[in-house]
């Protein structure tokens, strides 16, 4: 088994959110952090942390599973806005099987609401399938 899907994940979840989320409202998904650019709002950052390997077998040379563990965070212009979205994350990202480590968090500075949550989840190579949607 190549090793390459486990630098795929964070990015096959960003677009599953992003085509689930938008079936129904205009939000920015993205997994590139602030560029200094001009923010748009509502927007949800989905930011893999550091991943650790599961699953190992008697030859070492390839990646079974690794404990992923997501923080996304959600930035709107208000309160209510910041609950809805953020909520609507949380079902995906249940609907994919993941724990939720910290429930979202919500903090309110410089005129916008922002969440933050955390999200950890068992990932084998095949599980890329299951996630990816067209």
């Amino acid at each position: 088994m190549d090793n390459l899907w486990v630098t795929q994940i964070e990015e096959n979840i960003a677009t599953y959110i992003d085509a689930e989320i938008n079936e129904t409202a205009d939000i920015l998904v993205t997994t590139e952090d602030y560029t200094g650019d001009t923010a748009s709002f509502p927007a949800v950052y989905v930011h893999e942390l550091p991943q650790v390997e599961r699953g190992y077998d008697i030859e070492g040379t390839s990646i079974n599973g690794v404990l992923s563990t997501f923080q996304i965070e959600v930035y709107c212009n208000s309160r209510q806005e910041c609950k809805e979205t953020s909520n609507a994350v949380l079902s995906i990202m249940k609907d994919l099987r993941f724990e939720v480590t910290a429930s979202p968090l919500y903090k309110s500075e410089n005129g916008y609401t922002f969440s933050v949550a955390r999200y950890r989840r068992l990932v084998g190579g095949e599980d890329l399938d299951l996630i990816t949607r067209e």
